[in-house]
Formats: structure tokens, sequence, C-alpha cells
């Protein structure tokens, strides 16, 4: 079936859409002289005359016509607003050959009858005349107005009249009568018109409506007859009712499909060959007409949104049949669906002009498809994790549908069967009567039903409900099962579980009291008694049924507020509240939990702990008695302690000064000794004498380490930075005959506390390398330097890493002088001397190593790890202190 654009165009009458600013947005193939004579085209503007009407049609929302002549044509234009839009419609219709006869009807046959002279011509062309009048469609009268004496037009006489005019007006037999005659209420404004045209000769063309004649429509052209103040006026008329009555319903119509449009999703427009959009009515809300007009989907639209839509026209167009489809476009990132309904669009002529087209909006339908598919969804997820069959049944009861049975039933099993078919008569008895009552009753309801399956009960509720057609006959009904078994197990469970509660409850020894807590001005302030035991009664001594539904704080007197405030917590929390509470009426201790029953009760337990209470009394009294005694007892001990460690503290220094006073009497015989040998010259300066001062410096060496540790604050432990100084200092004394220009330097590291087993022999290396290189390296020269340096070293594997080797220091002992020198043949192990051998001896004691370098003098560097002590006077503090 072919689409035509009659509602825009009559036959080949021209038809355009004309925006408000004047641009030309449609014209048909019939408007092309109207274009031409306002020099325009398409996308052109019109000229500014007919901006002007089109401006004020829209503006007063309110249709205007004007003749416009065209070459020999003359067509009565019409401008008509579009409703709710800021659009014109334009329609033209040629009225040349309506003019013409209007003009040369009557004139034609007079201009002949006076050219043929003859009587006979005259009267034939009179005929002819008369035959013409009488054969056109249009109604013709000739009249001759009636003015009062103030020259108001009160009536009108008809002088002639055609046919037509008894067709159209209802009028016979009019010629020579007056029209109030005829129709004595006549309108007025018939008058007033043609008065007018007989008085200032204006021809005038309108339509207007006559309702004492017939009701009818007029389209009217009246103009002056028989010259200047004949008061006659020619009057051509068409009866246009039909028309009009055709238009209203056009424009109710139109007006009908609009608002049809503006309450639906529905955008309308029409396409050019090029498929370019020529007119669009309520575009959807992404676009508008201006953006649409002239252009193609691929304009407006991403390519590959566009592509299925040009597609799916360009097929419409190339098949010229109608076609639908389904189609996406998307919108910052959203996708919105339409129907599109496509059909190809001809002229008046049947060629092919184009497209018009439909698009709904089907998006709020698409997302309503897809949460129903993904309600659906989950609503199949529901039941396969559910226990839940759902089924239909017939009026007959037969099954018609079946979604997951229960597990001792299948679908096939049950389609077309009845409960009776399938279940035992006793199980599917009550069934059937469940669902033939909701079918009689035509109401919902439910129950609980039982069936046995290989000896073994099985429940279910049953929800049934009656099922109607779309005409609302009831042609069966539908049904939930749902297997309750575990849950009746439970409840059975659950009964037995309070039976055994109950014997419990009655026999246990505990107090238990079931509480509901009340609240005033959100907070708790007392509580009710729902339930006690026999064990809670002889507690009390009250009975169970003086204080069941009762406040406490009537039941039993006050309530402490700690009691309604730690049930407060219990159920808060969820935690188990435990409290100690004393009965003063009863002289007794009880242990109280609490903890959350429900959301407004709480279970309590009450035992009696009295003996407990006093059992821990004396228990705690005996801790206290004890503990005092402990104490006493420590600081006895401790005043024990601290006299035997004093006692031996002083037996030790005795020990070391009589040891200090034993190797100066040893010192002191040797030196009386060496005295002997002295006063002989023979033996002056010999080997003996030698011997006798290195064995008494070596004493003194070991008396002044047991003097220091007589001096000193620690028993054990010496100060061997000081014992350095004080023993290079009295070497110094031994040897200052001739040495008097030998210097000694010092750089020992400040507070190095050794124990006795360390001092000794270091102190005696110390001795034998201090006194070598003051009898030998200056033997020669009377100026010279004796350096001594002791320091500890940084063990770099002790920063990385805490160890049992790292509580032990490095340290390092350097004695050199820039005296002499040791000639480089001689080993220092290979020499015979006493004193480097007895150094030797004391390096391996200490298990050190020794370096002896011969540049510029002798520096002997030893390096020896031991454990460094403590300063005796800070410990001494902190032990003092700890026990302050």
């Amino acid at each position: 079936m072919k689409s035509k654009i009659d509602q825009f165009s009559m036959d080949l009458n021209p038809m355009l859409n004309v925006a408000r600013d004047g641009t030309v947005l449609y014209s048909n193939e019939a408007s092309e002289p109207l274009l031409q004579e306002w020099s325009a085209e398409i996308g052109e503007k019109l000229p500014s005359s007919i901006v002007d009407i089109t401006q004020s049609v829209i503006s007063r929302n309110s249709p205007e016509k004007i003749e416009v002549k065209v070459g020999n044509k003359l067509y009565l234009v019409v401008f008509s607003p579009l409703p709710g839009e800021q659009y014109v419609s334009i329609s033209g219709f040629d009225i040349s050959d309506q003019k013409k006869s209007e003009k040369g009807m009557v004139s034609e046959a007079r201009e002949k009858a006076e050219r043929d002279t003859p009587v006979e011509e005259l009267r034939k062309s009179e005929e002819k005349y008369r035959s013409l009048f009488d054969s056109i469609d249009e109604g013709f009268c000739i009249i001759e107005m009636i003015f009062d004496a103030e020259g108001k037009p009160v009536d009108y006489l008809f002088l002639e009249t055609n046919r037509a005019f008894e067709r159209q007006t209802g009028m016979h037999n009019a010629t020579g009568k007056r029209m109030r005659e005829f129709v004595p209420n006549h309108e007025e404004h018939w008058f007033e018109i043609y008065g007018a045209i007989a008085k200032t000769g204006e021809p005038r063309r309108f339509t207007q409506t006559a309702k004492p004649l017939m009701g009818g429509w007029y389209d009217v052209y009246a103009f002056p007859y028989g010259g200047s103040n004949s008061n006659k006026v020619a009057i051509i008329f068409n009866d246009i009712t039909e028309r009009k009555r055709a238009e209203k319903a056009l424009q109710e119509s139109e007006e009908k499909f609009r608002v049809a449009l503006r309450s639906s999703p529905t955008a309308v427009f029409q396409q050019d060959l090029n498929l370019r959009y020529t007119w669009v009515y309520q575009p959807h809300p992404h676009f508008t007409p201006e953006g649409l007009l002239g252009k193609r989907d691929e304009d407006v639209l991403d390519p590959q949104d566009a592509a299925p839509i040009t597609a799916l026209k360009q097929r419409a167009l190339d098949e010229q049949r109608p076609l639908q489809g389904d189609v996406v476009i998307w919108v910052n990132g959203n996708p919105f669906y339409y129907t599109l309904s496509i059909e190809p669009l001809y002229d008046a002529r049947d060629m092919l002009i184009g497209i018009s087209g439909a698009s709904t909006d089907i998006t709020e339908r698409k997302r309503a498809e897809k949460a129903l598919q993904e309600s659906e969804e989950k609503f199949r997820v529901a039941l396969r994790s559910s226990q839940t069959a759902v089924f239909q049944q017939d009026l007959n009861l037969r099954y018609t549908w079946v979604y997951q049975p229960h597990p001792h039933f299948t679908p096939e099993g049950l389609l077309g069967k009845r409960d009776e078919d399938v279940l035992d008569p006793q199980d599917a008895a009550p069934i059937t009567a469940l669902k033939q009552r909701a079918l009689d009753e035509q109401r919902p309801l439910q129950g609980d039903v039982v069936i046995w399956v290989n000896g073994n009960p099985f429940y279910y509720t049953l929800s049934i409900e009656p099922l109607y057609d779309a005409r609302g006959m009831l042609i069966g009904i539908s049904g939930a099962s749902t297997d309750i078994t575990e849950r009746k197990r439970a409840e059975k469970a659950l009964r037995e579980s309070e039976a055994k509660y109950h014997g419990l409850f009655d026999s246990m020894a505990e107090a238990f009291e079931l509480m509901e807590l009340i609240y005033k001005n959100g907070k708790p302030v007392d509580y009710i008694f729902l339930d006690v035991n026999p064990a809670w009664e002889r507690m009390t001594g009250l009975k169970k049924e003086q204080v069941l539904g009762r406040k406490a704080s009537e039941a039993v007197g006050s309530v402490e507020s700690y009691w309604p405030e730690a049930m407060d917590r219990a159920l808060k929390t969820g935690e188990i509240i435990q409290i100690e509470n004393y009965g003063v009426v009863l002289d007794k201790w009880y242990n109280v939990n609490m903890w959350k029953f429900s959301e407004t009760t709480c279970g309590v337990t009450i035992t009696d702990m009295t003996e407990s209470k006093k059992a821990e009394e004396a228990l705690r009294i005996a801790n206290e008695t004890l503990e005092e005694r402990v104490q006493e007892r420590t600081s006895e001990l401790e005043q024990a302690y601290k006299f035997l460690k004093k006692i031996e503290t002083i037996r030790k220094r005795e020990i070391h000064h009589r040891v200090k006073n034993n190797l100066q009497v040893i010192s002191s015989l040797l030196d009386l000794q060496a005295e002997k040998f002295d006063n002989k010259e023979c033996i002056k300066d010999s080997e003996v004498l030698e011997a006798f001062k290195e064995s008494q410096n070596r004493v003194i060496s070991m008396a002044l380490i047991h003097e220091e540790f007589h001096k000193g604050g620690g028993i054990d432990t010496l100060n061997f930075s000081q014992y350095i100084k004080n023993l290079a200092d009295n070497l110094f004394l031994t040897y200052k005959f001739g040495s008097d220009g030998i210097i000694l330097d010092t750089d020992i590291e400040e507070n190095i506390f050794f124990d006795m087993d360390t001092s000794i022999p270091l102190g005696m290396i110390i001795n034998e390398l201090v006194s070598n290189s003051l009898k030998h390296a200056f033997s020669s020269r009377e100026k010279g330097e004796i350096k001594i340096k002791l320091h500890r070293e940084e063990r770099k594997e002790c920063i990385e890493s805490i160890s049992e080797d790292c509580k032990s220091t490095n340290f390092t002992l350097t004695i050199s002088d820039n005296g002499v020198g040791i000639l480089e043949e001689l080993d220092i192990e290979d020499l015979n001397s006493l004193g480097f051998q007895l150094v030797i001896s004391l390096v391996d004691q200490l298990d050190g190593e020794f370096e002896l370098k011969r540049n510029n003098g002798t520096e002997f560097t030893m390096r020896f790890t031991v454990t460094e002590k403590d300063d005796p006077t800070q410990v001494d503090s902190k032990s003092q202190k700890c026990s302050n």
C-alpha cells in the first residue's frame, strides 16, 4: 500500500513548511512556481513580506490568506500555524479559473449579443448565456441593495439567479423577491458586506456561514454590477460546507494525532531519496528539528549506530515496501532503544520521493524486559536454592506445569496427572481437599501436609491460589509447595530439647531466673520475672507464683541499679556479664551470670558462693601474713648478705694489703742484696745489679696491682688506666739517674677496668718493655721519648649482630721509643733475655698477639681480647639504688 502526502497537500497544489525566520524547510513539486516568484529555494529564506506574515501567524496562532499572481495563474495562499511548534504550513490553491468565470461569465454573453445585431442572433446568444449561466456549478445571483433613510443596508432584492443558486441555498423562485421574505432572521453581516460593496464599488472575497440557509458555509466573491450608484451587486458563491467539515475533521484528526504523539514516545519524520530529513515532528530528547533537517543519520549519529538505521531505511526505499526494526543508539555512554517503522513516500503522481517513518522510544520497555529477565533469573536462582516447588493445575486438578518438583518426583511423572494418581490415597486426600476448596471458594488458601516415601514422613507447606485467564475466567489453580521437613524435625528436636531443658531446669543446683528488662526514658530501671526454677525458690525463700509477671521492685523490694544496668550491657553486647552480689538480708554472697536470651530478655544464673568467699577471705589473710613474714625474712637475709659481703671485701682488701706488703719486703730484700754488690767495684754495672733491679721492678709492678686493689672500691676489679700511669712513673723513678732527658708520653683510654688475672700479666709486660726501653734505647744519647698507648678496638662483627663472643672487648697496647732500636737480624723469640722470654710467655697467657717494628726505634704492639669489667664504684652505686 502506497503512502501519499495528502495530509500536507491537495492533489497538485503547492505545499511548504517554513520556519519562524522564513527558512524553507520543505516544499513539494507543485510549489516551484511560488518559490520562483519569491526567489527562494529549500534552506533559503522567503522575502521579508512573507516572513512578516509567517511570524504574525505563529504569534497570533491564527491562519491568514493572501492572493499571489504567478504568470497567468492566481493562487490563494493559506498560512496555517502548526500547533505547539514554531513552524507554518503554507498551502496554495489555483483560483485562476474561478476568477475568470466570475469576471467574464456575464460579459461574454452580452458582448456576443451586441456583436450579433440581428434579433435572432441576440436571442440565440441569450439562450447560450442562460444555458451556460444555469449549467455552471457555482451559485450566481444579482441583487439590488435596499438602504434605509440613514443609508444603512437593511435588505436586498434578487434580480437574477441561476439553478446552482437554488441548489446551494434552498431558495426557489427568488427573482423579484427580497431576502427578508425568505429568511426574516438572516444575519446582519451579509447586508453589511454587500452594502459596502455597492457603496464603495470594491469587490470582496470572503468565506462565511449562513445558519438560516441550511446552516452551511459559503465561499463568496461579490463585486459591484451595473455601474456606480446602481446599488447592484453580482455574487458568485460555492457551498463549501462539506469541505469545511472535511477540514474540521482533518484538523481534529491532526490534533488528535499530535496529542497522541505528544503523549507518546514517538517521533515522526520524512526523508528524501538521499535520506536527508525534510520534516521532523517531536524528535526524541537527544535531538532538535533544526539539528536534523537537511542532514542524514550518519551526520548526527555515531557511525556504528547509524549503519543499521541507514540500512533499514535504504532497504525500504529499494524494495518499496514497509519495514520495521529495533535499533539502538548510544548517548553519553547510555543505550537508548527505538522501534523504527518505515514506509516509502510518494507524491501525487505516484512518484517515489523518499520515506516517511515513526520512531518509538522503547528504552523503558527494554530496560523493563531486562529487569524482568534478571528478576526471573533471580526468581529461578532463588527457587533452585530453596526447598520450594511451583506448579499449575487445571479445573480437574491435573498438573499442567511443574517447576523444580521435590526430589521424589519429576515433571514428566506429574504432568497430566492428579495427586491421587501419584500419591498414597491417605496422603492425597487432604492435599486434594485443600486445592478443591481453593477452587470452590476462589480464594487463596494455605496448609501443611505430609506424604510418606519409603516409610519416611516428608512435610510440606502448600500455598494455593485460583488461576484466571486474560478474560478473568477461572481455569485452575497455581501453587507453591515448600519442603518444611527439616523444620518439622527441628521442631520435634526442639520439643524434646525443651523437655530435657525443663528437666535440667528443675533439677539444676544453681538458681535460674528469666527476666524482661524495663526501660524508662531510655535507661534500664527494673525487670519483670518471666520464669524461675525450684533452686531459685529454695535460695530466696520466695515462691514462683509470688514473682512471675511482677516487677522485681514489687516482688523483692528495692532493686540495686547495677542489676538492670548489667542486664542492659548483656543485651546490647551479647556478652556474658558476671557480677558478685552480697545479700544483706541473708548475709550471703552470690555469683551472678547474665546473658542475652532474646532481644528483650536475659537469662540469669545465681550460685551461692558464701563458703567460697569465706575461704577466699581466709586465704587472703593467710597470704598477707605469709607475705609479711617473707618480706621480714628477705630483709634479714639481705642484711646478712650485705654484712658477709662487707666482711668478704675487708678480707680481700686485707689479703691484697698483705700481699702488697710481702712484695714490698721482697723488693726491699732485693734492694739490700743489690747494695751489697753495689760497693764492689769489680761488679759495678754488672749484670748482677741489673738482674736485681729487674727483679725488683717486677715485684714492684705486682705490688702496685695489689695496692690498687686495696685502695680501689672493688676487690676484684682494677682501674688499669690509672695503674699504667703509676707503674710508668715508678719505672722512671727507678731509672731516673742518667735519664732526665727521657720523657714519657701516655695515650691511655680512661676507665679501663680489668680483673686480677688480666692485670698482673699485662702489668708485667708493660714493666718489661718500658724497663727495656729505659735501659737500652737511649744508651748513647741524653734525650728520648717513650710512648705508651692503650685503646679499645671496635669489633665490626659486633656492630652487625650481638653474640656471646661480643661480650668481650678487643684492646691494643703499643709501647714504643725513638731510641737505637733492635737490630734487624735479631729474632726476638731467639733472644736469651729473661725479660723478652717473660713477655712472650705472658702474651701467650693472655691469648694475645704481638708485633715488633724497628723503624726509628722500637715499637711493640700487642692485641688481645678480654672481658672488660665494670667500674666498681658505679656498680656499688647502682646496687645501692636498687636496694633503696
